[in-house]
């Protein structure tokens, strides 16, 4: 796929929303939680608490749930598919059942956890299977009469997530205490309030890493910069592989191979598969440590994982996913057919739609280039049209220079308004084109892109060519050379996209 500019909103997180939706349960009165993703994961949690006796009407973008004050019980099995949110944080009130893949799925350590939790102040935990254990420990807690301790003993896996549910806590009115590895509980009520789920990182991620792969630009606007979703960290690992990074837009690398990282991955183990797609394009090995307990997520993903980097090998691989969401949503990002492609349905239910959406825009996308004279506009955008089936514009080819820059830029400007409409088209602009925000303002729809290169190789260049005229008078078009740079360096870099080191 070409390079794309993009902005795309992710459905809201799934783990966020299933977290408020207990504590909303958990509370006294009504609370609406907004910005809902109606996924697989999110209608077990739904229906599971309405089994429970929890009163939830569903809206198209939010759920008002009028909560029980703690009083969640059901005699009932329930049945929650493979959501392993829903059977971590439900264990205390129900007995659940899942699917054959949620039956190899640890959960003992847990419910030993519960029932000690009912008989004694302080328990010990490991950390070392799943963040989610604690997170239902911290979330049942509060519904005690007494004082509790939870102590984790060993490294707690994916941290980040317990943090989220304390947050998440916080917000309906819950206090935790930390004291190191320890969590202080007291009784408490869960409080009704109005919480927002933000866009889920989670996916954000495949969608940067397309960006990443493609050199593409592309922003996701709706995750707040100072989330605690642990998969933010993704962004940073881009960074290290030679991606530019601004708030919430990825920008890939123009023409450049990506570098090799190692790096490790506990702390944001959902982001792994996406990383996984990024460094089999980079040049080079890279290393990802830290993810043991993926062999405990919705498949095996360290055993899938290694079987199908090694069906790469062959020439047209058809990814399994062992109907796990993230592997038919990462590998498609490579342009990979994936076997099941329904399994989305866990976390983002319109992937497939926002990827057409994705690929259409591909289709029509145009790139502006610009940069001094002499760096090679042409010639480059020239090649870049043919690799990619697109039109060429060259905007010096529509305008004369007459003696009056004044005039030039006029009928300049006239060029720009009547080509700036086209698509699935290369544009190679003059150096001084975007210097004048009317330019500007039409072609900053398109994929901007700089060219730069070394002033002395620039120099080599204009030396060759005598039909450029110089832009001040009395001047040489390579003697005003650094002096016109540096006027308009800081607005090249204002408007562009992406920088491409052309030397």
């Amino acid at each position: 796929m070409k390079p794309i500019k993009y902005s795309i909103s992710v459905p809201g997180s799934k783990s966020l929303m299933n977290r408020a939706l207990l504590c909303a349960a958990l509370a006294s009165g009504k609370s609406t939680i907004h910005n809902v993703v109606y996924c697989d994961d999110t209608n077990y949690m739904i229906s599971a608490l309405q089994h429970l006796g929890v009163r939830i009407k569903q809206n198209k973008n939010s759920v008002v749930v009028y909560g029980k004050k703690g009083t969640l019980y059901s005699s009932k099995k329930i049945y929650i598919g493979n959501a392993g949110t829903v059977r971590r944080f439900l264990a205390p009130y129900a007995n659940l059942r899942g699917n054959q893949r949620m039956s190899q799925r640890p959960i003992t350590d847990l419910e030993n956890a519960v029932a000690k939790l009912k008989t004694n102040s302080v328990i010990k935990i490991t950390g070392a299977v799943s963040s989610q254990f604690i997170s239902a420990l911290l979330l049942f807690a509060p519904t005690l009469e007494k004082k509790v301790t939870i102590k984790v003993t060993g490294k707690l896996v994916s941290a980040p997530y317990v943090q989220m549910t304390v947050q998440v806590m916080k917000q309906f009115g819950i206090k935790v205490i930390i004291h190191g590895s320890s969590f202080i509980i007291y009784p408490q009520t869960y409080k009704p309030c109005r919480y927002t789920v933000e866009g889920d990182v989670s996916s954000a991620t495949y969608w940067w890493a397309l960006a990443a792969i493609t050199g593409s630009h592309i922003t996701v606007p709706n995750i707040p910069l100072d989330t605690l979703q642990p998969d933010a960290q993704f962004k940073n690992l881009l960074k290290k592989m030679g991606c530019v990074v601004h708030n919430n837009t990825v920008i890939g690398p123009w023409n450049h191979q990506l570098k090799p990282v190692n790096v490790n991955m506990s702390n944001y183990p959902d982001a792994v598969l996406s990383a996984a797609v990024v460094m089999v394009c980079a040049q080079g090995t890279s290393h990802i440590g830290g993810i043991d307990h993926l062999a405990y997520k919705e498949t095996d993903r360290l055993a899938l994982l290694r079987k199908n980097l090694t069906k790469l090998k062959s020439p047209r691989p058809v990814i399994e996913t062992g109907g796990d969401h993230r592997f038919a949503m990462a590998f498609s990002i490579l342009g990979l057919k994936v076997d099941n492609k329904q399994c989305v349905r866990k976390s983002y239910p319109t992937f497939w739609q926002d990827y057409t959406k994705i690929q259409q825009q591909a289709k029509r996308q145009t790139i502006v280039l610009t940069g001094m004279r002499g760096v090679g506009k042409t010639t480059y955008g020239k090649k870049l049209a043919k690799l990619y089936h697109m039109k060429f514009i060259d905007t010096d080819d529509h305008v004369m220079f007459q003696g009056d820059w004044k005039k030039f830029r006029l009928d300049e400007h006239r060029v720009i308004k009547k080509i700036y409409p086209a698509t699935n088209t290369v544009i190679a602009t003059g150096g001084g084109t975007l210097m004048y925000p009317r330019n500007v303002n039409l072609l900053k729809k398109h994929y901007i892109v700089l060219m730069t290169t070394p002033l002395t190789l620039i120099k080599q260049r204009l030396l060759q060519q005598t039909h450029r005229p110089a832009l001040t008078k009395g001047a040489t078009v390579t003697g005003e050379l650094s002096r016109v740079w540096r006027q308009r360096k800081k607005k090249y870099y204002a408007v562009a996209d992406n920088v491409y080191d052309c030397r």
